[in-house]
């Protein structure tokens, strides 16, 4: 194989497939990534047998063939070379020459590669059906939900976003059982889906893919989630595994209602957070009065924090405590200048959505006060 490409669009590649790949592979193929040739392209591809991507590039192919190359070798050393055209050429023993095509580098780089047929299967795409959403939705939608899913080892059907689909909506539903994420978009489709659980890895990457701009396409089965972004593919198996039944959760009513203002809000966790670092729980006391927001952390080993900001409340003085983390999740997903919390008893969980907006809701359960 020999072939010319543009470091840049070479580069790109090689990130986002290097992405995929896990450091915890015992498969030691499986930290490599495929390079074949395909016409005027070459397909960059990558795989941990859950998870996998095809990213062509367009290039010249001067000899076809195949190889798989260390990932992160092959990705340093692109970076590693000026912003010109790349040569990469392999010989009869899987040895891979890298250079530039810049003459005034002469640098070049051989490492031992792997052939194809000792690379572990890329999944094919097999799924029931399509439905195209714009990008920037679905990356609202991902941003949106996968801050709840859980980091913790729990049911692997917790480490995942259920999607579900019907009568025209897609909805995307994260919880790790201390808080709870949803939000739902209007698709153009006849089919549903009662519900698969995708995992967060595969949601987590495509997010780094979408722009603000243009449709993506995404196939739909029980077994299998495949997204096509321009000519990037990403197709990955589903969690298996009962999802949490979560409409048992929300509440109907809130007894209060309080309006923030967003920025105002962010900044003043933030700051009192400051002393809450070293506080496994992260605790802040939130105590409401008329109007005003009193936040406070208290560190026994370092001091103690306070703030008052303005709020639209209008009830009895209440106190409720959070982590600081699972509120500054939920506000940094917030896309506009007031979001909405309600709250029933301090011990119960707390709703948070935007204003104005019904598609997206948070639930988040609070700490004891004592």
């Amino acid at each position: 194989m020999k072939i010319i490409a543009a470091k840049e669009k070479l580069a790109n590649a090689l990130h986002f497939a290097e992405n995929i790949i896990t450091s915890k592979t015992t498969i030691s193929i499986l930290s490599n990534i495929l390079i074949e040739t395909l016409d005027d392209h070459i397909i960059i591809a990558s795989t941990d047998l859950e998870v996998a991507i095809k990213i062509p590039i367009k290039s010249e192919v001067i000899e076809p063939g195949s190889i798989t190359i260390h990932a992160k070798k092959l990705t340093d050393i692109v970076k590693a070379l000026p912003n010109d055209d790349i040569m990469i050429s392999v010989d009869e023993n899987n040895i891979v020459s890298i250079k530039s095509k810049n003459e005034e580098v002469k640098a070049e780089f051989k490492i031992k590669g792997m052939p194809k047929n000792d690379y572990s299967v890329l999944p094919e795409k097999n799924v029931d059906f399509f439905i195209n959403i714009s990008q920037k939705d679905l990356s609202t939608m991902i941003r949106k939900s996968i801050f709840a899913v859980s980091n913790e080892d729990l049911t692997s059907t917790i480490k995942g976003v259920k999607l579900e689909l019907k009568d025209k909506k897609l909805r995307f539903v994260a919880t790790d059982g201390r808080r709870l994420a949803l939000i739902e978009n209007e698709v153009k489709t006849d089919n549903e889906l009662d519900g698969i659980t995708v995992p967060h890895k595969v949601l987590g990457e495509l997010l780094k893919i979408l722009t603000d701009e243009g449709q993506i396409e995404m196939g739909l089965s029980q077994n299998q989630i495949y997204f096509k972004i321009s000519d990037i593919e990403l197709i990955s198996r589903l969690i298996d595994g009962k999802f949490p039944d979560y409409t048992q959760v929300i509440p109907k009513n809130y007894s209060k209602k309080v309006i923030f203002y967003t920025n105002k809000m962010i900044n003043a966790v933030k700051r009192v957070s400051i002393l809450t670092i070293d506080n496994k729980s992260g605790k802040i006391n939130f105590i409401f009065k008329k109007n005003k927001l009193v936040l406070e952390s208290a560190n026994p080993e370092i001091g103690e924090a306070r703030e008052e900001i303005d709020i639209l409340y209008d009830y009895e003085d209440f106190e409720i405590a959070f982590s600081n983390e699972y509120i500054l999740d939920f506000i940094n997903s917030i896309d506009t200048e007031k979001f909405v919390m309600g709250f029933n008893e301090a011990e119960s969980a707390a709703m948070g959505k935007e204003e104005s907006n019904d598609n997206f809701l948070c639930l988040i359960m609070p700490i004891k006060l004592n």
